[in-house]
């Protein structure tokens, strides 16, 4: 330790009653320490700092039994009973172990990874909407939109399950869930189009024109796309 002061020097050979003051930078063996402790106190230095500051964990045990939970976490993983059915999916189990446990949490981590996996046992549906399925099996129309994290487990589940890409935009994902058996939100992918014709010729300008005439009533479905482009002369669903 140092560099220490005149002061701390003093300080240092009183305390050990050495002779000699010890240098700027000086060492201390810890069992001379203890002894010198013990024998003024009664007390081990562990105990004396405890009760100024509180319990001293111990770091590397500590480390042992998280390292340890971790693995349990994971072993899991791997051995449930849907990811044994379905083999595709040991190469997502190993991703969600590359990104580690959620916020540090093997618990929470559990948990979302079995909603998961419930989620994932209950596929292909019959068609039905992704909030009424999400609803019907936890208990939530929510717990499947985009941007809420269980959403990003079970698409990366279904992306490995039918050995394609996770989607990147609306379309893709629209694409993964009719695969899986569900149909798109349609309140949530409605847009209304009020009057404003398009400049180009892209297929989003021709929508906008179309919609524009007088008494035509227009619904667009967000993310369909070219498909919209084909079918404009009928509309993708005319009201």
């Amino acid at each position: 330790m140092g560099p220490l002061t005149e002061h701390e020097r003093t300080a240092i050979a009183d305390f050990f009653g050495w002779a000699r003051l010890p240098m700027e930078f000086a060492t201390v063996e810890m069992d001379s320490f203890e002894q010198v402790v013990a024998t003024a106190t009664g007390s081990t230095v562990r105990s004396i700092v405890e009760q100024i500051v509180g319990p001293i964990g111990d770091r590397s045990a500590e480390r042992r039994q998280a390292a340890a939970e971790r693995k349990q976490l994971w072993d899991w993983l791997t051995g449930h009973e849907v990811v044994a059915a379905q083999p595709a999916l040991l190469g997502w189990a190993t991703a969600m172990r590359r990104s580690g446990p959620l916020h540090g949490s093997v618990p929470e981590t559990r948990a979302e990874l079995e909603r998961a996996l419930h989620v994932v046992a209950q596929l292909p549906s019959a068609g039905i909407p992704v909030p009424v399925f999400a609803d019907s099996v936890l208990g939530d129309p929510h717990a499947l939109d985009e941007g809420v994290r269980l959403h990003g487990m079970v698409v990366k589940a279904l992306a490995a399950v039918f050995g394609i890409d996770v989607p990147v935009d609306s379309v893709q994902l629209r694409r993964l869930w009719e695969r899986a058996g569900l149909a798109g939100d349609e309140l949530s992918s409605t847009v209304l189009v009020a009057g404003p014709r398009g400049t180009g010729t892209s297929v989003v300008d021709r929508i906008l024109s179309a919609c524009a005439n007088p008494g035509r009533r227009r619904v667009r479905r967000a993310g369909c796309g070219d498909r919209c482009g084909r079918q404009l002369a009928g509309g993708c669903a005319d009201r």
